[in-house]
């Protein structure tokens, strides 16, 4: 309005020719016809210009000399009039929350497809996820209507170009209801900006007025799962409203819905969940890429820190098969090793466990078909190591096998606080990050962890549930990001046994991968190598491969020569059992070549000797001894040649004291029945059989 004549101001926008002279931007301010100034940026006064109110949004500065009160709308609005008059106050915003709602729809017609895409790159979201949300432009501010839960607005949340916040008076706090959602678990959010910021990666959202609004129009509402997200706002003197909003929240919906309530907290070193999307930008997100932004959210999802669960009872999961869809199975190394799951490698050290994977590495990174055919598969490669140096073991035995350097990762540990070097990395704490890696570097196909007991953590190795629970995640990791994981592992030094109890610690390690392979020697030839596989959950066991180490460093070099032997048998050689039954034998008839010996005395030096009282009976029978008796004397052993009646080593044959009828006859006979046994042989020393 003229200070003079009291009309109404006309009033233009801001140009690259004329820009304003408080902020000296092209756009978002504007000039009255009488020299009035509004900047939406820049508080201080041009030369010429006196500040006079900041109120709304920006500030209004009057020429030096002009006196009167400005009470002009800040823009020129339609010259129709269809704004109608006395609806805005001395800044163009609605005065009041029946004049805005009247006039939504010419909100949301009158957002500037350019100043729509300046605030989607100021928030880091996309224009999209903004219109999704009902944003509208009053001339001077930005409007985000709020909804019940019958969908019909009752109150407008503003938002200034400087990002002050505000309400329309006359409304009611409702909800941030986008016109449609994505599918799968609704996050109940705070604001619209994280709306936007969710709708941008792909995830359905619904946004709450503040830490605790909401909840009368969202018990009404929901008819599909919600996790309620908390804010990292904690303040100085203790209070944590993002926390324990979200927490309130979740036990008034469990509460009324009569059914458990998920609630999480945003990842931590970000307050919301736009903050966190807008460091995904700065490390190279490209929100134009839809791909990109969806493979943004289900890292975030995967990095929510996940609070117990409130109200209701833990039910059970139920899906119907019919709803089930088959998958088949994707392969790494073509029947050998599958994608996406866990894998072990296990043998004795020095085999060449490391070297089978650098093997695979190096085809993998150079996209050529592995040993026994099929299609070959292009991708990266992370590397976890804790027993090769890095740039004197690892990187030559790399180069050597002919891996491409430029898609080989290795990590070297975790940087926390202010320490220059970095903490090693676990998996029960760490494996987040190495996600938030994989997430951000999606060609990577395969992770080696060598070995995988080093990464283990705080974890108990030995303790079933403690493995269960660290693989499980793991596995689910894979699974998510389509990246194999690699696995190597000693064996323990007992003996015998399957290949999975042979894994050093818990029996979970094999119950948990879906595919073992062994590398030993060969039983024939200690300088050849087999891989052979132990178990494969997902197809037939296929056959194994022999190869050597040639080299240095070493590289694998693979036989053609077929393979027959099992895991199980490699390890558990029969040549083995029968060299020591040989042994025995071998014993059994020396000892027994100068005449029958009792048998409990032949178990007591057999066991001396080193054998078992069934390597023995087994001798026995090899040789064809007999076990007899004579009268009530006890088992005596002998050679073929010495069974019927007893002659004792060195004695004339006796009588049976019962048969004598001289007292002193009897006696001389019950105390003369000693033998002479044979020498027994040293368990070092072979016997000699002619």
């Amino acid at each position: 309005m003229s200070p003079a004549s009291g009309q109404r101001s006309r009033w233009r926008e801001v140009t690259s020719g004329a820009p304003c002279p408080a902020c000296g931007k092209p756009d978002w301010c504007a000039w009255s016809d009488d020299g009035w100034l509004k900047c939406e940026r820049d508080g201080t006064a041009p030369s010429g210009y006196i500040a006079t109110d900041s109120k709304g949004s920006g500030t209004l500065f009057r020429p030096e000399g002009a006196n009167t009160p400005h009470t002009a709308s800040s823009k020129q609005r339609p010259r129709n009039g269809a704004w109608g008059h006395g609806t805005f106050d001395a800044f163009g915003i609605f005065k009041t929350f029946e004049s805005a709602r009247a006039h939504q729809t010419k909100l949301v017609n009158a957002v500037n497809p350019l100043k729509l895409a300046a605030l989607a790159g100021q928030l880091h979201v996309t224009s999209g996820a903004l219109v999704g949300i009902g944003v509208g432009w009053d001339g001077s501010e930005w409007t985000f209507p709020e909804q019940g839960c019958d969908r019909q607005i009752t109150g407008f949340q503003r938002r200034s170009l400087m990002g002050k916040k505000s309400q329309i008076k006359g409304g009611h706090r409702g909800l941030i209801l986008p016109g449609s959602q994505p599918p799968g678990q609704i996050l109940l959010v705070e604001g619209p900006s994280d709306v936007a910021a969710c709708l941008t990666m792909g995830l359905p959202a619904i946004g709450r007025p503040s830490n605790t609004g909401g909840v009368a129009h969202l018990v009404h509402l929901m008819d599909r799962g919600v996790m309620v997200i908390g804010e990292n706002d904690q303040k100085k003197d203790g209070r944590w409203p993002g926390r324990d909003g979200a927490l309130k929240t979740a036990e008034a919906l469990a509460c009324a819905w009569d059914q458990t309530v998920h609630w999480a907290m945003v990842p931590a070193g970000f307050k919301d969940i736009r903050g966190w999307l807008v460091a995904q930008c700065e490390a190279g997100l490209d929100l134009s890429d839809p791909a990109a932004c969806a493979i943004a959210g289900r890292a975030l999802l995967a990095q929510l820190v996940r609070q117990p669960r409130v109200g209701g009872d833990d039910g059970l999961v139920v899906t119907r098969m019919s709803e089930v869809e088959i998958k088949q199975v994707e392969w790494l190394w073509p029947e050998r090793i599958p994608a996406a799951m866990l894998t072990l490698i296990a043998g004795d050290p020095g085999l060449g466990k490391s070297t089978i994977a650098l093997y695979i590495a190096a085809m993998l990174t150079r996209g050529l078909a592995m040993v026994g055919g099929g299609p070959a598969t292009t991708g990266e490669v992370i590397w976890l190591t804790s027993e090769d140096d890095v740039s004197r073991v690892l990187k030559p035995k790399l180069l050597a096998a002919g891996a491409d350097m430029e898609k080989v990762h290795v990590v070297e540990g975790i940087r926390s606080g202010q320490s220059d070097d970095p903490f090693p990395f676990s998996l029960d704490v760490d494996l987040p990050k190495l996600e938030r890696f994989i997430v951000n570097s999606p060609s990577v196909r395969l992770v080696v962890i060598d070995p995988l007991l080093s990464f283990m953590g705080e974890a108990d190795y030995i303790h079933h549930q403690e493995v269960r629970k660290v693989l499980a995640a793991v596995k689910a990791m894979s699974e998510r990001r389509g990246v194999t994981v690699i696995g190597i592992m000693h064996l323990n030094k007992s003996m015998g046994g399957t290949v999975l109890q042979r894994l050093t610690g818990s029996m979970a390690f094999g119950a948990a991968a879906r595919a073992v392979w062994l590398v030993c020697s060969h039983p024939e030839d200690a300088e050849r190598r087999l891989l052979l596989c132990a178990k494969l959950s997902v197809a037939k066991v296929p056959t194994g491969l022999e190869f050597a180490l040639a080299g240095d460093p070493p590289c694998v070099q693979w036989s053609e020569e077929p393979v027959t032997i099992t895991a199980h048998d490699a390890l558990n050689p029969p040549v083995r059992t029968e060299l020591k039954e040989s042994k025995c034998v071998r014993w059994l008839r020396d000892y027994l070549g100068e005449g029958p010996v009792k048998s409990t005395q032949i178990y007591t030096d057999g066991a001396d000797a080193g054998f078992s009282s069934g390597q023995l009976q087994r001798a026995k029978d090899a040789l064809d001894a007999g076990a007899f008796k004579h009268g009530l004397q006890s088992w005596w052993w002998g050679l073929p040649g010495h069974s019927g009646p007893v002659e004792l080593v060195g004695h004339e044959p006796f009588e049976d004291p019962e048969d004598l009828e001289d007292p002193e006859a009897k006696l001389a006979a019950s105390t003369s029945r000693s033998i002479t046994r044979p020498a027994l042989p040293s368990p070092h020393v072979q016997p000699v059989i002619v």
